[in-house]
């Protein structure tokens, strides 16, 4: 069972442990100690009156309300069926009074010598009419008891729902970013076997490690050292095939020991100034920065464009998916900021811890 099934019973216990209480004994309670003459003690006919409103109660929780108005929704019937009910249930509460009070008088002669024809018409009616709607109450309790639980397990499924929804859209989108990343270092690898054979030795290596991170490692969230290590590794991947040209990866990492984070979650942006950026001039630097501390995670890349190339600031697939990834995992609480600035695109993520 889990800690909110646990939570859930736990309040349910006590509000039917309540309503036991209050319905049931506290009227008798009140009435008894309100007379003079005896204190309150737990009678037979205490039991049995509050047996009968326990029974009307339970068979409507249990039985007529699940049927009825949960799976068939016949309101009228339901009504008919309680007022019968209750009219059942208050005749015998006051033929339980009234064995009580027979009781009482043969324990009070002198009471039975002044009131020997027991209670005048008009007094059992306005009783019965009382305890009959006693009866209605305690099944508009149970009304909205049952339907406020129905509600609540409704909105679990609901939020159960979502979440199963959520994870689906999640690995949809975690298994688009693999092949795309995969393909676009192997095209790298294959740049370079021409060029320097040994450094396409090597960047098959770092490839494994990169491959074993992603497929073995990469859980729903790792820790922050160990995403930076996997695109440190990127980074000197990618230096091997850009061999000459300026690459500036900066770590400034300030946060707490322990601090974790969605895997993944700087590649695309990371990818993306080395895939987007200005091939043509190899003295324009790749400048990668990712900043922590315990408020906030922060992944700057600043990459050269082609002034004549328009591009769609913000748009690309690859975006589009982190954007919906950082949706999914943190909400409100993270955001990237695109733009284009004397020819160099600059891209900004930010995730708040705080």
């Amino acid at each position: 069972m889990t800690s909110s099934n646990r939570n859930q019973l736990v309040v349910t216990v006590l509000i039917h442990v309540t309503f036991i209480m209050l319905m049931c004994f506290l009227p008798d309670i009140l009435h008894r100690y309100s007379r003079a003459s005896a204190m309150w003690s737990m009678s037979q006919w205490t039991i049995a009156r509050a047996a009968v409103i326990i029974a009307v109660f339970y068979l409507n929780y249990l039985v007529i309300i699940p049927q009825l108005l949960v799976r068939r929704r016949k309101w009228v019937s339901f009504i008919l069926l309680n007022v019968v009910i209750c009219a059942a249930a208050a005749l015998l509460v006051r033929y339980l009074s009234h064995l009580e009070h027979l009781e009482r008088v043969q324990e009070m002669g002198e009471m039975a010598r002044r009131f020997p024809g027991g209670l005048p018409a008009i007094d059992w009616l306005s009783f019965f009419l009382r305890d009959f709607i006693m009866q209605i109450l305690v099944c508009g309790l149970a009304v909205a008891l049952s339907l406020t639980q129905q509600w609540y397990v409704l909105q679990q499924k609901h939020q159960q729902a979502l979440v199963l929804s959520r994870e689906s859209e999640l690995a949809g989108l975690r298994q688009q970013l693999n092949p795309h990343f995969l393909f676009n270092t192997l095209n790298s690898i294959y740049a370079l076997i021409e060029i320097s054979p040994e450094d396409a030795q090597r960047a098959v290596h770092d490839l494994s490690l990169l491959l074993r991170y992603m497929v073995y490692e990469n859980p729903e969230r790792v820790e922050l050292e160990r995403e930076v290590e996997f695109i440190s590794t990127f980074i000197e991947l990618m230096r091997l095939r850009m061999s000459g040209r300026p690459i500036n990866f900066e770590v400034e990492n300030n946060a707490p020991a322990g601090t974790t984070i969605a895997p993944l979650v700087f590649i695309t942006q990371v990818e993306n100034a080395f895939k987007h950026g200005n091939t043509s001039n190899h003295s324009q630097p790749i400048d990668i920065t990712i900043r922590a501390s315990k408020r906030s995670i922060e992944c700057i890349t600043v990459n050269s464009v082609d002034k004549h190339a328009h591009r769609d600031s913000g748009h690309g697939v690859g975006l589009a998916n982190l954007r919906r990834r950082l949706e999914i995992i943190y909400g409100d609480e993270a955001e990237i900021v695109t733009s284009i600035k004397d020819n160099k695109y600059h891209t900004h993520l930010k995730i708040n811890l705080i």
